[in-house]
């Protein structure tokens, strides 16, 4: 395994704690006295003569191995209770994005009623758009027939005007001078 020190020691920690249970805790403890007191088995006499021979530098191991034990077992704990923390954060975090994700379905729901009402509002409008260009167009239509029909009567006027000035010179009828 290569990486920082921190990160193996990390990575070490993960396994540790993914693995230690109760029982490992116990049989952990019971090995820190280094199977002291001597049971009573063959030989038991010799092996206690043995340590106390050794124990002068035994005793110290023993304290250690307790310490590491009381480490380990303060390890696990810490972690727990991190878990226990992370875990109450997510579910901390899971609830404020429930209640955004209603809140965000209301203003969904809200949106989607406004849009309805101006999507009635612009077929209401595009009917009355859509009536407006056929009146506009039957206005259109009876303009131009007006239209056709003044420079048709513009068109008589003006043959009659001209008839009109033609037999008038030719037959010298009353004067439409004003009379004093």
């Amino acid at each position: 395994m290569s990486g920082s020190p921190s990160c193996q020691g990390y990575c070490v920690r993960y396994r540790m704690t993914r693995q230690i249970s109760p029982e490992w805790l116990r049989e952990l403890e019971e090995l820190a006295d280094l199977g002291l007191p001597v049971p009573p088995t063959r030989f038991r006499g010799l092996k206690r003569v043995v340590v106390r021979l050794c124990w002068v530098f035994l005793h110290r191991q023993v304290e250690y191995n307790h310490e590491v034990a009381k480490s380990v077992e303060r390890v696990v704990a810490e972690e727990s209770e991190a878990r226990a923390t992370t875990v109450d954060e997510l579910r901390g975090q899971i609830e404020q994005l429930k209640s955004s994700a209603v809140r965000h379905d209301e203003m969904l729901g809200v949106l989607l009623n406004e849009l309805g009402a101006l999507r009635d509002e612009v077929v209401r409008v595009a009917q009355g758009l859509s009536n407006e260009q056929v009146r506009s167009g039957v206005l259109e239509g009876q303009a131009a027939d007006l239209s056709r029909s003044l420079l048709e009567l513009e068109q008589r006027v003006a043959v009659l005007a001209e008839r009109f000035a033609h037999t008038g010179a030719t037959s010298q009828g009353p004067s439409s001078e004003p009379r004093d």
